[in-house]
């Protein structure tokens, strides 16, 4: 079955299998990539199977979904950052800044830091707490945001970003706040 577009493009119905993950932050972040594509038809999900995903597409299109389109680097050079001071605690701060970025109607998206332990140092979070990993990703979950150390930053930085989208890439983001205390 085929269809056509407006722009005289040959569109085909497509069914594609896309491994299950294991965990339900794992299949809502594939499910957000999945659902941005377009023309996506419908998603068949079923315990201990590979997704089934209908679509219309290109001959050269593809689900396969890229981990990040953008390194951090790239993402802090091309999106609006301002410097954010706190009054209080950096748990203050990081609240504040994460209240503030909600009310602007974004999502708190990802926090880049320069080093790890400095920045749960910095929270006062203790050494032998463990922060999740992100299953199949690169990141680190601080309460449910997707954490990333950045070796570009120095090891003291956290930028929060906010995105339009939750669950985006990190070309989404749109806005970040460098926390200072």
């Amino acid at each position: 079955m085929s269809i056509k577009n407006t722009s005289d493009t040959e569109y085909m119905l497509s069914v594609e299998r896309m491994p299950n993950p294991d965990t339900t932050q794992g299949l809502l972040l594939l499910l957000t990539r999945i659902l941005s594509r377009p023309y996506v038809k419908s998603v068949e999900i079923e315990v201990g199977v590979p997704l089934r995903v209908t679509w219309f597409k290109r001959m050269s299109d593809t689900l396969l979904l890229a981990q990040e389109d953008e390194h951090p680097d790239v993402v802090l050079k091309n999106v609006d950052m301002e410097e954010y001071e706190g009054d209080g605690s950096p748990k203050e701060t990081l609240v504040d800044a994460l209240m503030l970025i909600a009310s602007e109607g974004l999502a708190p998206s990802f926090i880049f830091t320069g080093d790890i332990p400095e920045f749960k140092n910095w929270l006062s979070i203790p050494r032998v707490v463990a922060l999740p990993k992100v299953e199949g990703t690169e990141y680190l979950s601080f309460m449910g945001i997707r954490l990333l150390e950045v070796p570009s930053l120095p090891g003291d930085c956290v930028v929060l970003l906010g995105s339009e989208i939750a669950g985006g890439k990190r070309t989404d983001a749109c806005r970040a706040l460098k926390l200072v205390t």
